[in-house]
This record gives C-alpha cells, structure tokens and sequence, in this order.
C-alpha cells in the first residue's frame, strides 16, 4: 500500500464524552496532489483511518496542473469520531467498494410551497423565505425557483436561485439557497440575498441612508417538516433549546424563541453599529431566550433547536449566530423559523446597493433523538489538518515564488524567530486579531469577518475608538490561509473563512449597473486616520466633505513636490478600483474547503479587471478603442508597476489557475508588458519616492508568480524571457541601489512601522530574482542583499511597540514565510539556464483612452472652429461683394 498523507482534525472532538452525534459527520475539504494524478489514478485510492477503512467518500477536482493533471482535489466524506480522532490516510485499493447504506434524502424539488427536500423513510422538509419592508412583502413560491442539482456518492448538492423587484428600484433582489443533502440526514444549508441594485454614491461617498437600498423589517426561512404539514400528521412532543455549544439541553412543549439582539460583549453598544439616522438602534446586550414562559437572558449563543415528532426528529444549528446578530430562532408544532433580519430588532435592516449577505447552518432529520444532539458535529466545525510532510513532497504553491515550507516542528534561525514572533501577534498575546475585534465590537451581520484596522488609530484622540476596517487590504485571508498550511493551528482557518464571508458578501460591489470601473469591484478599507462614520465599509463616507483627516503627520508643504501629489492622491471620495482587488485568498480558500462560492469570488474578480480594460464600456468609446488603463492605474497619470498591476495581475492569474482560460494569462502578460520592460530608464523613475513609489515592488512579486506559470505553460517561452529579463534589470538596480525606507524619514508624512514592514517586499523580489541571476556570483551577492533586507525588517519591525498594529502583522502573515524556500531554490537553481535576447523592441509609451480620446476632441473642436471660422469669412466675402457689386 502507498501512504500518500496524513489528514488529522482538532481535538475538541475528544473533550466532550457525553457528546452523541449522528453516527457519522458529514466533512467537506480540499487536499493537494503532485503533477501527474488524473482521477482515473485517483480512484484507485480511498480514505482510511487505524480503525479500518473508510469507504463514504467521494471526489472532485477543483483545479488544475498546467500539463491537465489534478492540483488540488475535494473530498467528501463521513467520519465517525474515532475516525477524525485518529486521523485519515489516502491508501491505494480500496475506492472500488460499495458505501454501505443508503440515503436517508429523496431528492430535492421545486413544489408549490417552495423548495421540497424530499425523503425516503422521512416525511421531508419544504423551505419557504418571506422578506418584509415598508415597500412590501415578498414571499417566495415554487414557480419562481430555479434548480441545479449535483448527485454524488454521499448526498446531493443543490441551488435554487429566484428573484424579486422592490418599488422604487430598477434592479431585481436575488434570493439563493444552495446546500448539502448528506446520506446521513443531515444537510447543510446557506440563504442569500443581493441587493443588485446601484448604490447612489454623490461625489464618490458611500454612505448608509443612500439612494439604492432595500430596507428590510424582516427576512425569515420557514422549515415545515412536511409529516406536521398535513391533517392528521404527527403530534410533537418535545422542544428543544441548546443555546451554548456543548450546554444545558431546555425542553419547552408550546414555542421557543432565540434572538440575538447585540454581541453580548463589552462593547455591544459600540459606534460600528450606527445606523443611517445616526444612531445605534440595538435593543440590549446579548440574547433573550423564551422556552414557553420561561425567560432567560445571555451573552452569545450558538444555538440547536428542534422538534420531536413520532419516530423522527427535527432539528436546526446555527454556526456564527451570535457573531452574525440579529438573529432569531423560532420554534413551534409547526416547525422551525430562521429569522435573519428579524422582526424583533424593532427596527429596518439596510441593505445596501451592491451588498449581499449569506446565511449558514444545518438541518437534521432522521432517527437520533434531540438528546443525542444530531447537529453537534456541525456546530463543533471539523478542520482538517494536512499533514506537513505531505504538504511539502505535494510541491504546493501559492503564488509567491516558491512551493511553501512548514514551520511545525522545525527550529528557527534568529530572523525567522522574530517573524514567527511577529506573525504570532495575530493569534497570540493581549491584542490578537481576534481581541481587536472587541474593541469596537466588530460583529453584526455587516462586520463580522472583517479586521479592526487598529493602526488607524494611532492619532486618534477622541473618548471612544476610531471606528476603521481593514477590509481584505493586502489580501490578509491570503495571510490566514498561509499561516494555516504552515502550522495547522485552527484559529488561522476560523479568520480565514470568516474574512473570505465577509470580503465576498459586503467588500464586493455586486452590481452591473454602475460604472464600468465599479462594477463588480471591491471597495477600500476606511480612509486613513478617519472614522468609518456611516460609511461602513465604503471607504469614502461622506463626513470627510467636513472632518478634518490625517493630523499629526509631516506638513505636506515641506516635502515639495511630493506633497502637492499626494494632496491631489487623497481625495475625499471614489470608489471600487483595481489597487484594491484581493482574490489569492479566495482561491486558497476554495482548495481547502471545495466551497464553491470562493471560486465564484476568485472569477468574479479576474473578470472585475478584464472589465476595468475594455473600453468598448465607457464614455469615451465613440473616440478611442483603446484600453482604459484602470487596472495598471495606482495614482493619477501612472501606468507603470505598482499595486494596481500588482492586484490585477494577481487576480488574473487567481482566474487562470481555477480555469485554464488563456485569455486571463494573455491579460496577465500584456499588463505586464506595460509596466515594466528589460530596458527601461530606472533612474527616471523616481522609485526611491517612498510616498509614491513605494508599491513598485508589489508589482514586482505579482511578475515572479507569473515568470513561475509562464515557465510552464507551452507557448510562452517569448513571454517568459521578457518577463525574467525586466525582474532582472529591476533586481539589479535594487542590488545596486535600495536601502530601508525609514533611512530618510524626513522624506515621509507619517514615518511609521508600517515602511519597514513595506521593505519585506525588497527581500522578496531579490530573493527570487537571484535564481535567475546569469552567474553564481551575480546571485549570490543578491541572494545576500536579499537577506540583509529579511535581518532589517525583522530586527526593525520587533523594535516598534507597534508591531502588534494590524497593518505591519498583516504584511508579515503574506510575506516572509518563504525564506526557506526561496533559499533552498537558490542554492538548487542558481544560475538558472535560460536564453534572453540581447536586444528587445522598444518600450512604448502607453496612452490611456481617455487621453486619446480627449486629444482627438479637442482636434474635433479646434477643425470645427476653424471651419466655422472659414464659413464665417467666406459669408462676410460675400456678402461683401454683393453690395460693393
């Protein structure tokens, strides 16, 4: 037998004995494969654990090697708990059995109470969402629902998607429910709803309370198990209540009722929660739990509720409940109801134009009885653990120039001590990712998943917290996902997940509608140094129009030239844009968890910046077809490497990746071929400006994920040597020029940790440039200034009493984790043999379309001019000689 790897959980399943779940737990999650696996070879092989085969799985490829084979394969499965206690292995022949037992689910059907999960042996359940607002009332019916439906091995995978119009609003609301029909009775459940509408956003503010939204009094899932729905159908016996994981089971007879008005924490009351009027309209801190006449107040739950019936149960979980508030859960004979923005908040929910938000949890049907708790499994959210060693041998790449190295139970060097001490900040210690999210309280169903971006606040001197979010800036999920691969510590995952949620559903712009440069884009994080206001996360909100912003810092005037860009570049209102376009961690997200709405995320954004350069969809089409320019853009008139370039080439090739469309790769290329070139004047450049330039480098780690596909994509050898010869002239020029930003603070407005977390990129681009070096020597001495750069940063950054600051740890968690790699790369690779031309065509300056196009008007109008000029003359020479003849 081959034992390919090693598939472990956490350990919370052995800590509760008195748990009882369902026999086996349904688990989804994604595992790499070295090139060469087809699934022909792979279906010779089968999940095994100590206690003997497990025969319930089932795979399906979600992306692959350039050459065809698998990359990264989903797996579903059901485990026991022993098995997830003893962890999985991938075996050679057993995958040809037959799973034992069958499903518990029929089918799924669109009928005329809405959709049906039908059963064999069970009654089934219909599903039916009811949305209510001063507008009017919505109510989903059958003839309305779309269906797609996936059967496999295990269950059945399904989406229904339907639409409905709001008075006042052009654009449809989207209604989706996709899940899981597991073979065991349970499934697994998410509801959407999308306001596709425009969002108004005067003078590029983004403000609640605009044109554009849909206002909601009340959005509820009706469960109606169907053996009560019908005359004579059975009588419920029992209630059920479980409001705190692993907590006390309450047993009502008539109704019970959950709701979650607040967080529960400390903060609960916090600005975060402003409301378009201005104020914070939540009714009390925590939960308020009725069973029949019983009142009981709490903090935070994470609730099961169900319903016992005959011979079956019912029951409902709830994972993220009181994290994503308000949120209720209402019990009765009749079923069970999911409130999502309830009634009983007391007051209108906003959704705003182009926002969406999806809700997750899980239903059981079937024989265990409510004491036995057939939803534990799901609640206590199984996350699997790839071994290291596996993860290694499997080549796994994340785009960064190098396959990636575990850190489990290896020793450090000093530098990377103080980088894992670094990045540790996040998970570890008095102000963790986690413990910044209490201070401003950032939960609620708009906020949770995102990241306090504390490092705004340093200038700050009002009585409560600077209200700022991060967003995914810098692709900090990318920065979960890595950390999570490397050490196999489930608080990477939980932030991970959590942030990939909230950067799809709310930082997104799902709308069509707007202007060819927003639409489908992602929004900034809150304006530096300003509160978020009622501007959530839109970046712009509008009291900066007369809030004075950015104090503290050097005074713009004395840094000349410099200031005067930088006065024009912080302009008070915008909008989606390419510097902002984060998807790796999407990507990385869907490998690992097979979920299918982070690959839709990933395309979404490939395609936001295919979009950004077609300018067939602007204004200006009628004078030039040119390219737009916006996705190379990072500051007014720039086209050249920066993190515009940077984030759109990495978005492209997010999209390649999970497809194998060249016409992302092409895009890729020609954007790259824009920016940079092998002969280009880089002392005219002015790449020290570390105020304006400093994202060069950003574009230059976007080209060496890119050198890396090209290399093995037939066809692009051209495109290849262009590529490794500009990294190189940049290389060289750094190796012979850079130095760590904060040597010339007087140069900066606010000379903070933040620029010596910025100089980490440097390390990075010399590091991989040196394997392309045309000599040992020539690599060595870069390989050199390339660790020189990873001493200082490190040494640098642990000597601010900052560095726990969101920003500088987020910076780290992307960057750094390669050192390993790269120099093991170094030492095997360098020189590396490959063939550049000695001579290349000429660099060409590029030229937006709306330059063109305003140069062609003006053509238009001074030929137009002087033609009614001419008419003119030659009127006046007529009339002239009519009356003198």
């Amino acid at each position: 037998m081959i034992d390919l790897f090693r598939v472990s959980f956490p350990t919370e399943f052995d800590t509760d004995n008195n748990s009882e779940f369902s026999t086996r737990i349904p688990v989804r999650f994604g595992f790499p494969l070295p090139r060469g696996w087809t699934l022909e070879l792979l279906s010779g092989y089968g999940l095994s654990s100590s206690q003997g085969w497990v025969l319930q799985s089932d795979y399906r490829p979600l992306s692959y090697w350039p050459d065809g084979t698998l990359r990264w394969v989903g797996v579903d499965v059901l485990l026991t708990r022993e098995e997830m206690r003893e962890g999985l292995r991938l075996r050679e022949g057993i995958a040809g059995r037959e799973d034992e037992g069958a499903s518990v689910w029929g089918g799924v059907s669109v009928e005329s109470q809405g959709l049906v999960l039908g059963g064999c042996g069970i009654g089934g359940v219909a599903l039916q969402v009811r949305v209510r607002g001063p507008w009017g009332e919505y109510q989903g019916s059958g003839s309305e629902l779309g269906l797609e439906l996936r059967h496999g091995r295990l269950g059945i995978d399904f989406a229904s998607r339907t639409t409905f119009s709001v008075g006042g609003l052009s654009g449809p609301i989207e209604l989706s429910m996709t899940g899981s029909l597991w073979r065991d009775g349970r499934v697994d459940l998410s509801v959407c709803i999308c306001n596709t509408n425009v969002a108004e956003h005067p003078g590029g503010n983004w403000d609640l309370g605009a044109g554009g939204a849909i206002e909601i009094e009340d959005m509820t899932l009706e469960l109606r198990p169907l053996g009560l729905a019908v005359a004579g159908g059975a009588k419920v016996e029992q209630l059920v209540v479980c409001e705190e994981l692993g907590g006390e089971l309450r047993v009502g007879k008539e109704n019970v009722r959950l709701f979650q008005a607040s967080s529960g924490g400390k903060n609960w009351k916090s600005r975060t929660h402003m409301i378009a009027d201005g104020t914070i309209p939540l009714r009390f801190s925590g939960y308020e739990l009725h069973v029949d006449q019983l009142e009981i107040r709490g903090s935070r739950a994470t609730p099961y509720v169900g319903l016992r019936y005959g011979e079956e149960t019912f029951a409902v979980a709830m994972r993220r409940f009181w994290q994503n508030f308000p949120g209720v859960i209402r019990c009765t004979s009749q079923g069970i109801e999911m409130g999502f923005f309830p009634r009983e908040s007391g007051y209108l929910h906003e959704l705003q134009g182009g926002e969406q938000k999806t809700f997750e949890f899980a239903l059981y049907q079937g024989g265990v009885v409510l004491e036995g708790r057939p939803l534990d499994g799901y609640l206590r959210f199984p996350t699997p653990v790839i071994s290291e060693a596996y993860l290694e041998s499997a080549g796994v790449e994340l785009g960064a120039g190098s396959a990636l190295c575990s850190m489990r139970g290896k020793t450090p060097s000093e530098a990377s001590r103080l980088y894992e001490g670094l990045v540790c900040q996040a998970i570890e210690g008095s102000n963790t990712f986690f413990s910044k999210r209490e201070v401003i309280d950032e939960y609620g169903w708009r906020n949770f998943g995102d990241v306090y971006a504390d490092h705004e606040a340093v200038f700050h001197k009002g009585d409560t917290p600077l209200i700022s979010h991060l967003n995914n800036q810098y692709d900090c999920a990318l920065g979960f996902a890595i950390q999570y691969l490397r050490t196999g510590d489930k608080r990477w995952y939980e932030q991970l997940i959590d942030l990939a949620n909230h950067a799809w559903d709310i930082d997104t712009y799902h709308t069509m509608g707007d202007k060819s440069s927003y639409n489908r884009g992602l929004f900034w994080h809150t304006y530096h140094y300003a509160d978020a206001s009622t501007g959530t996360h839109r970046g712009y909100p509008k009291s900066l129009l007369y809030e004075e912003v950015m104090v503290d810092g050097v005074n713009l005037d004395t840094l000349g030239a410099t200031g005067e860009k930088l006065k024009k570049a912080y302009g008070k209102g915008g909008g989606p844009a390419a510097s902002h376009v984060y998807s790796m961690g999407w990507m990385v997200a869907y490998y690992l968890t097979g979920d299918e709405r982070y690959r839709k995320a990933v395309i979404n954004s490939a395609e936001y910046v295919m979009g950004l350069e077609d300018g067939s969809t602007t204004r200006f089409r009628w004078l030039s077809n040119r390219s737009t320019g916006f996705a190379t853009c990072s500051s007014i008139g720039y086209y050249g490497p920066g993190r515009a370039s940077s984030n759109s080439i990495h978005a492209l090739l997010s999209g390649y990746e999970l497809t194998r469309d060249m016409k992302y790769l092409d895009m890729a290329v020609y954007l790259m071929k824009r920016c940079v070139h092998p002969e280009q004047d880089l002392d005219s450049m002015d790449l020290f400006n570390a105020e304006l330039r400093w994202f060069y480098t950003m574009h230059l780690q976007a080209q060496c994920w890119l050198i890396d596909v090209l290399g093995q994509v037939p066809g692009q050898e051209a495109n290849l040597q262009y590529a490794v010869a500009s990294l190189l002239h940049y290389a060289r020029w750094m190796l012979e020029h850079e130095r760590p930003i904060l040597d010339h603070p007087e140069q900066l407005q606010y000379p903070t940790e933040t620029w010596a977390a910025q100089d980490i990129r440097k390390w990075h681009v010399l590091a991989y440039a040196s394997r392309w070096c045309s000599t040992r020597e020539e690599g060595s001495k870069m390989m050199a200034k390339a660790e020189w750069f990873y001493d200082y940063v490190m040494r640098t950054l642990d000597g601010f009493e900052t560095k726990s600051l969101c920003r500088p740890v987020v910076l780290m968690l992307g960057c750094g984790w390669q050192r390993d790699g790269l120099v093991r790369d170094f030492e095997a690779m360098c020189p590396k043999r490959i063939e550049l031309p000695t001579e290349w065509v000429s660099h060409a300056l590029f030229i937006p379309q709306r330059d063109e196009a305003i140069r062609r008007a003006k053509k238009i109008l001074m030929v137009g001019a002087g033609g009614m000029i001419v008419l003119f003359l030659a009127v006046v020479w007529f009339v002239a000689k009519s009356l003198l003849g």
